[in-house]
């Protein structure tokens, strides 16, 4: 017993030693009962991370929700994982802060613009990816950028991001104090980026240095802002020493990301597409074609590696693996509606006002309703039978008949024999004068009623004129 206890203790180290989880600085966060995700609309309590997040091994980040959005529906196509039109709801819907789409085993997330947006998504994300004990993460950030010295639309692969000054590495005051953290990125992981756009052969590809700014205008020399106190020669002195210390492109995320990686044991990478060549101007002046054409350079670069890492599994997938794969998914479905559960019963709790509104109104209202009804018996009422009439389809003269024949006519219990009698006529069988009930002439005494009150009212009329007339006629006399 005990060689093979030993045997599984070693096999349970190496697997553990395989596995690269998510290393949090932090603490802080084991002494907590909850930690909410506040940018991201979600938490430990409301939302089961493992069951939503736990098979993501793949995270790319980009600027715009929209272009994240379009790389969700392309990586999806190109692993087999969807078909053009479909849609995929952004996880974090609660919010306008960033939009989050995932895929298979990839996750998309948007960052914003700048290193203080980026900080604010990478904090949430790391702490997502650990409360969901997500392994084996790579993050890729997909991009656009500012070439120096390179034609627009090539790909650059960071090899590590430098600062203004051109020193590799990312300066933060924390609590009064300066921090300076390492920017270097992986660099197995950036020469199997470059291997792959190798095989792909559509676009130039280069690995070099990225410079990180905290401005898009004056941070990154330009002349076109509404404020700049230098000249194009110190400008374009600037970026040639930026380019002969390695630097291939400019753009203000890349230095907190390659950080925050670094101290997260995460391998990371950055892939960013040159949309001008900073050394001959500063705006973009490429066609709208164009420039979509440029940013989907670093998604499909990052989706062949993707697809190239899971191999062809994913693309043909066998029966059996089918089958565990729709059993996991159907384990996540359960405790996604375990999490929806816990959280309306949370809502609840919290509002106990409302909850207790809710349920006891509809039955104020049903109470409401039986006592009204109760209070109003029912009121039986014997059957009606109006007489039967012909329609024109019959003919004219049938129809016309019982159209007059049967003006007044009034509802009885009892069913007329109309039908039955005419029956009887048409096939020349003399029907018994018992037999046969005419219409109802009850309503003839009212209109004589009728006319005998508007002759009283004629002759009263009459009356008043005459009067009227011997009146005019006297006055005239006197």
């Amino acid at each position: 017993m005990a060689p093979g206890v030993s045997n599984e203790k070693k096999n349970d180290e190496e697997q553990a030693s395989k596995e690269n989880f998510i290393h949090l600085c932090n603490p802080h966060l084991e002494k907590m009962k909850e930690d909410i995700l506040y940018h991201f609309a979600l938490g430990t309590g409301t939302h089961d991370f493992p069951a939503l997040f736990g098979d993501v091994k793949f995270v790319c980040v980009g600027g715009s929700a929209s272009r994240m959005k379009s790389f969700t529906a392309y990586i999806a196509e190109e692993l087999g994982l969807g078909s053009p039109g479909d849609d995929y709801p952004n996880i974090c819907a609660g919010t306008d802060r960033y939009a989050m789409y995932k895929v298979g085993p990839v996750l998309s997330v948007s960052h914003g613009m700048g290193i203080p947006s980026i900080s604010i998504m990478l904090h949430e994300l790391i702490k997502l990816l650990h409360h969901a004990k997500c392994s084996n993460i790579t993050i890729i950030r997909i991009g656009t950028s500012g070439g120096i010295g390179l034609e627009p639309g090539s790909v650059v692969i960071t090899r590590q991001s430098v600062d203004a000054t051109f020193k590799p590495q990312f300066e933060q005051v924390i609590l009064g104090k300066t921090v300076i953290r390492s920017t270097n990125l992986d660099e197995q992981l950036a020469k199997e980026l470059m291997q792959c756009s190798k095989e792909i052969n559509q676009f130039n590809t280069v690995i070099g240095n990225t410079m990180c700014t905290l401005d898009f205008y004056e941070g990154q020399g330009r002349l076109d802002g509404a404020i700049c106190l230098y000249n194009e020669e110190e400008k374009l002195q600037y970026l040639k020493e930026a380019y002969d210390s390695g630097v291939r492109n400019i753009e203000m995320e890349s230095s907190v990301f390659a950080a925050m990686c670094n101290l997260s044991g995460v391998k990371g990478a950055v892939v960013c597409v040159t949309l001008l060549n900073r050394l001959e101007g500063d705006q973009i002046s490429s066609s709208h074609d164009v420039l979509v054409e440029y940013q989907q350079r670093p998604q499909k670069l990052v989706g062949y590696f993707i697809k190239k890492r899971l191999g062809k599994k994913v693309l043909k997938k066998p029966l059996c693996k089918w089958m565990k794969e729709r059993e996991c998914n159907m384990g996540h479905a359960v405790h996604q509606f375990k999490a929806l559960f816990w959280k309306n019963w949370l809502c609840r709790v919290r509002q106990p006002v409302l909850s207790l509104t809710e349920i006891l109104w509809p039955c104020v209202l049903f109470l409401i309703l039986a006592a009204v009804r109760f209070q109003e018996p029912p009121k039986y009422k014997e059957n009606c039978y109006l007489e039967a009439r012909d329609l024109p389809s019959r003919g004219l003269y049938p129809f016309m008949r019982t159209l007059f024949c049967n003006v007044g006519s009034r509802c009885k219990n009892t069913s007329y024999t109309t039908q039955k009698t005419n029956r009887l006529r048409n096939s020349g069988i003399q029907a018994a004068p018992e037999s046969f009930t005419g219409p109802d002439l009850g309503f003839m005494k009212d209109i004589e009623e009728l006319a005998k009150g508007f002759i009283e009212t004629t002759e009263k009329t009459m009356a008043l004129e005459k009067l009227w007339e011997e009146n005019s006629k006297f006055s005239d006399v006197r």
